[in-house]
């Protein structure tokens, strides 16, 4: 399984590909045809993300919005209008997505993810760390609907350090939902003991790096 640097510039041409030569420029790709997502281990989910360039939070809602990302007035409202949104500027983000078909049978806890990601248990001992915030809003802007489908799941929830607002939230990345005509960034109530369907991916990062 994989996705196609050139399959985002078709699927979404102008403004995008700007995104797809910064990828290729950042990983020294010269064939468009190469994977930008791979699933080398089954399960195991991996792509890199562009540098952040310090985009604040309301700026990325007014950059979502104008190339048609439906962006939940909760996100507007509770997390960018305050001081949790921390964005930075140069870093590279190697993304590892688990499944939720690698947990055990039945719905995983969110308690359950973080400490399989934070130990690395299905990455051979590879621990994974909390994202920043903002990344969740670089995938959303790179993978498409279509490829969440690709990679068969139903959405990807971006497992950043927990918000305590009303309850305590993640943000997600939703495919194809019934109603929805746009692509949506989400939030959804994350506590610990919350209970998750396997056809989910939760987003972890497996390198956060300054760029050279």
């Amino acid at each position: 399984m994989e996705m196609l640097l050139s399959e985002i510039a078709r699927s979404m041409p102008g403004k995008l590909n700007s995104v797809v030569k910064a990828v290729m420029n950042q990983l020294g790709i010269a064939d468009p045809n190469e994977a930008i997502w791979h699933e080398k281990k089954k399960g195991i989910i991996r792509f890199t993300l562009p540098p952040t360039s310090g985009i604040t939070g309301p700026q990325w809602v007014m950059r979502c919005e104008k190339s048609g990302i439906v962006i939940n007035w909760r996100v507007k409202e509770k997390l960018l209008s305050g001081d949790q949104f921390m964005p930075t500027k140069g870093v590279i983000n190697d993304v590892v997505v688990l499944r939720g078909s690698l947990f055990p049978a039945g719905k995983p806890s969110t308690q359950d993810i973080f400490a399989s990601a934070h130990t690395g248990e299905f990455t051979k001992g590879e621990k994974l760390y909390d994202p920043n915030v903002e990344v969740a809003f670089l995938i959303r802007e790179m993978i498409t609907r279509e490829e969440i489908k690709k990679m068969g799941l139903s959405t990807i929830i971006v497992m950043h350090e927990l918000f305590e607002i009303v309850n305590v939230v993640l943000l997600s990345v939703d495919g194809f939902n019934v109603g929805e005509e746009y692509p949506h960034l989400k939030l959804r109530e994350g506590n610990y003991l919350r209970r998750w369907d396997r056809k989910c991916g939760f987003a972890f990062v497996a390198n956060s790096f300054p760029r050279n």
